[in-house]
């Protein structure tokens, strides 16, 4: 994970991406692979980068590990179902975010998917970097 961080950190992103899988194909369950990835391929500032089906799949996967109840999971879905053009699911998925990131008193993470959730109300996606933070297990 620490070369995908570096890569993209570096404006690499598509060899970000390429370590990123195979992050995810030595531990398949990786939260922090699974956001990292999902979250690259659904906001990456550059269009050849995104892949939001992919994006999809993975973000589902990983809030599915946290039976929908993990903040930056959740927010990652938002934001890969807003690539999608799935907004009514992209708004859901960032109100939930926002309740569970208020209620475990993360104020700065609930704070960051409202700026986020107004975009997927306005049928837009987010474009930029998620959050830093893996999502805890």
């Amino acid at each position: 994970m620490a070369l995908g961080r570096a890569l993209l950190g570096s404006g690499r992103p598509a060899e970000a991406v390429a370590a990123f899988r195979q992050g995810l194909s030595l531990s398949p369950d990786d939260p922090e692979a699974l956001g990292r990835l999902a979250g690259t391929l659904a906001a990456h500032p550059r269009r050849e980068v995104r892949n939001p089906l992919e994006a999809v799949a993975l973000a589902e996967r990983l809030a599915n590990r946290f039976s929908f109840a993990e903040p930056r999971s959740l927010d990652v879905l938002g934001a890969a179902y807003a690539a999608a053009g799935r907004f009514d699911e992209a708004v859901r998925a960032a109100e939930r975010a926002i309740a569970l990131a208020s209620r475990a008193g993360d104020a700065a993470l609930a704070t960051k998917v409202r700026a986020r959730l107004s975009l997927y109300r306005g049928r837009r996606a987010f474009i930029g970097p998620l959050p830093a933070d893996p999502p805890r297990r």
